[in-house]
């Protein structure tokens, strides 16, 4: 279980770091914006898929936000599930492993709404 744990995570942040520039330079005010912090990961049951949150600074809005991204255990298949200006949080699959819910706060409202999005299929 723990090298399951150990390649998921290598994998989704493989998935969120895209390609990495073979010229360094120092850390700059701006690249704070261009961070992502990848948690919550989620194994689905049948351990095929994982569910995790991407969170990064939104400097317009001026706060983070956060998006529900599902990929398959092999790095396969990588799906935004959540879109626009709101944030997700809290992923969990339903025990089939056919859904996935999670709660959302859109701008402008007060709490959080249990959002379930069915039949989750990648690749």
């Amino acid at each position: 279980m723990q090298a399951t744990w150990i390649r998921t995570a290598f994998l989704v942040a493989a998935a969120c770091m895209g390609h990495a520039g073979a010229a360094t330079r120092p850390l700059a005010p701006d690249d704070y914006y261009r961070i992502a912090d990848v948690t919550d990961a989620r194994i689905s049951p049948d351990g095929s898929r994982v569910a995790y949150l991407v969170t990064r600074n939104d400097r317009e809005a001026d706060e983070a936000r956060s998006t529900l991204w599902v990929v398959g255990l092999d790095g396969t298949g990588s799906l935004e599930l959540t879109h626009g200006p709101g944030s997700a949080s809290e992923p969990r699959w339903s025990p089939d492993g056919r859904s996935v819910s999670y709660l959302y706060e859109a701008p402008g409202t007060e709490g959080a709404r249990l959002l379930v999005e069915g039949e989750v299929v990648i690749g």
